[in-house]
This record gives structure tokens, C-alpha cells and sequence, in this order.
């Protein structure tokens, strides 16, 4: 008799092999992350991935029409490129630097930002007014929203309940409720304000002003300006550092980065650059900061604790890169607790129970690596944008994908996995190249 005949003979064979996990299951551990910058060219219609750490050019993938925001996920598995003149985002797995989908949006997109569960995208259509809300599961637009004139820079609250978009053609920003998904307020700013970042607390939003080379600081409680601060010529990017002391402004015309002190608003450094920097992002540990130099065809490295440069790198034609555009990509998108080990004690359990529909506390229960960082949201987030139909049936389901991935992870024999299962046109002899190709080429080594 097929095991799988009935729902319930299914779940029975599932859990069956989930016992045998505690002493059956083996990992792999991984290195910890190392941070990459995906750098949207946008004369190119590329994205050139750098290695921060040693500033060497990795990778180049294609992507739409003139590539302009980035964003990351949490877990740094995917990587978001608003394409600018293609009315569309990019979707790239960062483990394999692959162009894993192309999601039709509103028109002539810009900034763009990943909420922090991953579970949604939001960018900001430049010529339609819009910011577009993306089910980063589904790979698909879920709705538009109504904002000011000409939104550029996106940034998302920590609790993921607001988004703020600058509106450069309104001198005005937009404050967004996530939960209904509707513009419940606008702050006037200074001239064509663009690059967004929010700080780590939730507390501060800061706006570049590039017609007025200043940076309005939000107080988000009263969604007031409480500052604003003159920095250097054409301000365009924003990022702010993990623990919130500072804020990095790059500055287009002056051809410099401008060091805020959070506490008093004051300007402490301003470091020379020497190209056109547009977008700036930050490491996750604060020691490094990214700028991408539209006019200089190239990247430059900021050591933030020396406020120095330590080097620069080669990109495509005009790199832009509004946005958040720093990842540390996981050895293995399949570790879905991100503790950097893939193990069917923890990972294999959740992407099971995960296709079986358990979410939020019955999906991680007793599940999880003790050294993961993720919530189960962040975990829900990140199985949500896996794809994990391994038999091609074009349906992902536990009976099937689950139990298969399971024995993958169990490092059963590659010529077991599909005992049982009779769905799609899964061949064992594809079975390890389909995981390396799709999901890394760590996941499963030898």
C-alpha cells in the first residue's frame, strides 16, 4: 500500500522519521556569514556582489531594466533590486547568486525594503505614487498604496508596523501603517528628500534632503522633524549603525560621507570619498560601511571606526544601490533557524512542519538550534521564500518535498529518497545538484 494514500497515513510516516531524528541526525556546520554588498549597476542592468571583507568583486548577475534600490532579507538568503526602468524587483538567492524570480510591480521603482520577518517587500514606485507591497512567499504583488509625489527611499520600522517613503517631488514623507495598509500621515521635510533609514530603537527616521543638503531626523512617537542637520552637497543615501550612535550620509556632489552623532544631531567627520557616492549601507557589526559611487564605476570601503577608506572596487556602469544592500547569505538557505548548521533535527522539522501549515509557536516548538538568532516569524519568513518542491510537481507538500528534504538531511542513501513517493518527475541521480543549485552548494557535502 502507498504510504501516503490518506492525510493521515502521510503525517504518521512523517513523524515516524522525525523520531528517529535526536539520534539519527547529523549537520553540517558552516563558518559564520561572511557580509556581501549586491551593488545594483545601474547602466548595466547587472548587480556585482563584493566581498566586503576583502573588497573582491564575487559575482555579477543580470538583472531588469536599469537596477536602482536593494534591500536584503533578515536571514541574508535573498536580495531585492527595484529595476527602474522595467516596472519590476529582482528576486537573487544570495547562497547561489541566481536570478530566482522577476516580480511585476508599479512603474519606474526606486527604493525598496524587506520587513523583519521576511515575510514582505515594500518599494516605492517612483512614477506611479505608489508603494508596492510584495508577499515575498508568493513572489508576487499583493497591493498598492497611495503615497506622495515621486517616492524614492523606503524604510521599515522594527516592529514592522510603519513604513516611512520620502517623496522627492513633494518635500514631504509618508508614513504608512502596515497593518492596514494605508498612508495615515505626511511630514513635510526639505527639498527633494530620497535615502530613508530608521533607527535600531524604532525611535528616529532620517531623511537625505538632496535639494537642501540637510538630514531631517523623525521622532517617529510624534511623527514630527526634530532636527535638521546640514551635511555636504546632494545627500542621497542614509544608513544608520547598529547600535544607533551614528548616521552616515553620502553626499553626491561633495563627493563625501557625513558622520552624525545620533545623540546631539551634530556632524563629527566628513571622509573623503573621491567618486559620486549615491547609496550607503552599513555592516552588521558597524565596523565597515559601503557606498556605491554612480559616476565612479565602483565601490568604496569605509573603516567607520577610523572614518577612513580602506579601498575600493571595480562595479558595473553607474552603481546606485538605495537601500540596505549589505547580506550575509547563510552556507545553506535550508538552514532555516540560521544557527549555521543544516540539521534534520531542527531545519528538516521545521521545513516539515512547516509544509504540513504548523506557523508561529507550534512551528519552532523544541525545533530550533540553541545558538539560532531568528524568531518564529523571522523562521516562518524564511521557509515562506524557500523553494522546496526537490520532485518538480510544481506543489510543495510535506508527504513529498518534506520527507524527501528530510532524508536529504538525514543523509540517507540519495537512492531512498524517493521511496514511497510517486509524485513529479523527481530522479535521484538530480537530486544532490538540484539542492546545490537551488539551495547551496554547502548544504549537503560529502
Amino acid at each position: 500500500m502507498n504510504i501516503f494514500s490518506s492525510p493521515h497515513a502521510a503525517r504518521c510516516a512523517i513523524w515516524r522519521a522525525a523520531a528517529a531524528l535526536a539520534c539519527a541526525s547529523a549537520a553540517a556546520a558552516s563558518t559564520h556569514a561572511a557580509p556581501f554588498a549586491y551593488i545594483g549597476n545601474h547602466g548595466a542592468n547587472t548587480v556585482t556582489v563584493v566581498d566586503v571583507v576583502n573588497g573582491s568583486a564575487t559575482a555579477t548577475i543580470v538583472t531588469g531594466a536599469a537596477p536602482y534600490g536593494v534591500a536584503t532579507s533578515p536571514n541574508g538568503a535573498f536580495v531585492y533590486v527595484t529595476d527602474h526602468r522595467g516596472n519590476t524587483v529582482s528576486v537573487i538567492n544570495a547562497v547561489t547568486n541566481r536570478l530566482v524570480a522577476t516580480i511585476p510591480i508599479g512603474a519606474q521603482p526606486t527604493g525598496v525594503a524587506v520587513n523583519a520577518t521576511g515575510s514582505r517587500a515594500y518599494a516605492a514606485n517612483f512614477g506611479a505614487n505608489t508603494l508596492s507591497v510584495i508577499d515575498t512567499a508568493a513572489k508576487a504583488q499583493l497591493s498598492a498604496i497611495s503615497v506622495g509625489a515621486q517616492p524614492t527611499g523606503v524604510a521599515i520600522t522594527p516592529s514592522d508596523l510603519f513604513a516611512y517613503v520620502s517623496n522627492s517631488a513633494a518635500r514631504s514623507v509618508s508614513v504608512v501603517d502596515l497593518t492596514t495598509n494605508a498612508t495615515t500621515g505626511t511630514i513635510s521635510v526639505e527639498n527633494n528628500p530620497l535615502g530613508v533609514a530608521i533607527s535600531p530603537s524604532g525611535a528616529r527616521a532620517y531623511v537625505a534632503n538632496s535639494g537642501s543638503a540637510s538630514l531631517s531626523v523623525i521622532d517617529t512617537a510624534g511623527n514630527s522633524v526634530v532636527a535638521t542637520v546640514r551635511v555636504g552637497g546632494f545627500p542621497s543615501g542614509v544608513a544608520v549603525s547598529p547600535d544607533g550612535s551614528k548616521v552616515f550620509v553620502s553626499n553626491l556632489f561633495d563627493k563625501t560621507v557625513s558622520v552624525v552623532r545620533a545623540s546631539d544631531n551634530v556632524v563629527t567627520n566628513t571622509i573623503a570619498i573621491g567618486n559620486t557616492p549615491v547609496g550607503i549601507a552599513v555592516t552588521r557589526t558597524g565596523a565597515q560601511a559601503v557606498v556605491a559611487n554612480i559616476e565612479g564605476d565602483n565601490v568604496t570601503r569605509i573603516d567607520t571606526l577610523a572614518s577612513s577608506t580602506v579601498g575600493s572596487t571595480a562595479v558595473g556602469n553607474a552603481p546606485a544601490s538605495l537601500g540596505n544592500f549589505v547580506a550575509y547569505p547563510p552556507f545553506c538557505s535550508l538552514d532555516a533557524d540560521g544557527d549555521g548548521a543544516l540539521s534534520a533535527a531542527t531545519d528538516g522539522l521545521l521545513v516539515v512542519r512547516y509544509l504540513l501549515g504548523f506557523r508561529g509557536a507550534p512551528l519552532v516548538s523544541n525545533a530550533v538550534g540553541l545558538t539560532a538568532p531568528f524568531t518564529a516569524a523571522q523562521i516562518e519568513g524564511n521557509l515562506g521564500a524557500l523553494n522546496m518542491d526537490i520532485d518538480a510537481d510544481s506543489v510543495m507538500r510535506a508527504p513529498t518535498d518534506g520527507l524527501m528534504l528530510l532524508r536529504a538531511m538525514l543523509r540517507l542513501p540519495t537512492s531512498t529518497w524517493a521511496n514511497g513517493v510517486s509524485n513529479g518527475a523527481f530522479s535521484t541521480a538530480q537530486a544532490l545538484s538540484w539542492i546545490a543549485a537551488e539551495h547551496g552548494a554547502n548544504c549537503l557535502p560529502p
